[in-house]
C-alpha cells in the first residue's frame, strides 16, 4: 500500500494480515447483500407492453427523396390548413410518403437527409408514418472512437479498465435498472443496488483490488446506503409524490405499472 509523506512522495507500506482478514470479510458481507439484491430485484418477467413508452410503433431507417406543400390529408376542402408531404425511401426501398404540419419549431426536410420515420399501425390511412428523428449513427459511433482514442491515449492501461468500467455501467442500466423499474420493483431498492453493482466493478476494473480501492469501495456503499435511508425516511416525513411534473403526468399516461 503507498501513502504520502510530508514532501508530497509516495512510500510503500506494510498491510498488517489482520487489516486484510477485516477487510476482506466486510467486503464478503457487503458483496453479498449487494449480490442478494440483485437477485431479489432482477426483472424475471417484465410485461410486454413495458418494453416501449408511449405510443407504439415500429421505427425504419429512410432517406428523403422530395417535399412540397399540400392540404392537408384528414382536413376538409374548404379548409386552409397546410401540411408538407415528404416521400421518403426506406431502407428495404419501399417509398412512402408521410405528412407534417407547419408552424414554428416544426422540423424542415430536404432531399438526401437521412431520418428516422415511425409507423403506427393504429393510426388513420395515409398518417402510419411519421417523422421521429434524424439519423445520428454514423456521427455518435464516430464521436465514441474520438473518445475512446483519447481515453487510452492519455490514461493507457486506466484508461481501457475506465472505459471498461463505462461499458459495465451501461450494461447495468439497460439490463437491470431500467427493466426492474418498469417491472414495478421499488425504485429506490433497484437504483441502490445497481449503484452498488456498477460500484464494485468499476472501481476494481480501473483501479484494481488492493487496499485503497477496497476501503474507497466501502465509503462509497456507506455513503450509498446513507443516502437510500434519507431518501426513504424525509420522502416520508414531508409526502413527496413527485406526481405534479410533466414527466410524471406522461409516465402514468404512458406506463401505469410504475
Amino acid at each position: 500500500m503507498y501513502l504520502q509523506d510530508n514532501d508530497g512522495q509516495m512510500i510503500r507500506t506494510q498491510v498488517p494480515r489482520r487489516l486484510w482478514v477485516t477487510l476482506a470479510v466486510i467486503m464478503a458481507l457487503v458483496l453479498g447483500v449487494t449480490v442478494a439484491g440483485l437477485i431479489l430485484l432482477w426483472p424475471k418477467d417484465v410485461p410486454a407492453d413495458t418494453n416501449e413508452l408511449g405510443i407504439p410503433s415500429v421505427l425504419y431507417d429512410a432517406t428523403v427523396i422530395s417535399s412540397r406543400t399540400s392540404q392537408c390529408m384528414q382536413s376538409q376542402p374548404d379548409d386552409n390548413f397546410r401540411c408538407t408531404l415528404t416521400r421518403a425511401r426506406l431502407a428495404d426501398g419501399r417509398s412512402v410518403v408521410f405528412e407534417s404540419t407547419q408552424g414554428p419549431g416544426v422540423v424542415t426536410l430536404g432531399a438526401k437527409d437521412k431520418i428516422v420515420l415511425g409507423f403506427s399501425p393504429d393510426s388513420p390511412p395515409g398518417l402510419e408514418y411519421y417523422f421521429a428523428d434524424y439519423q445520428r449513427t454514423k456521427p455518435l459511433l464516430l464521436l465514441t472512437a474520438i473518445f475512446a482514442v483519447m481515453v487510452i491515449a492519455l490514461g493507457r492501461i486506466k484508461g481501457v479498465a475506465a472505459l471498461a468500467g463505462m461499458a459495465v455501467t451501461m450494461l447495468i442500466l439497460i439490463k437491470f435498472v431500467l427493466p426492474a423499474i418498469l417491472a414495478g420493483k421499488d425504485p429506490l431498492l433497484v437504483a441502490t443496488v445497481g449503484a452498488a453493482v456498477i460500484m464494485f466493478i468499476a472501481l476494481y476494473v480501473a483501479h484494481g483490488i488492493n487496499v485503497r480501492t477496497t476501503m474507497a469501495i466501502l465509503g462509497t456503499f456507506a455513503a450509498l446506503a446513507l443516502t437510500g435511508l434519507l431518501a426513504l425516511i424525509f420522502v416520508e416525513l414531508t409526502r413527496l409524490t413527485g406526481f405534479s411534473s410533466e414527466e410524471a403526468i406522461f409516465l402514468q399516461i404512458s406506463a401505469d405499472q410504475i
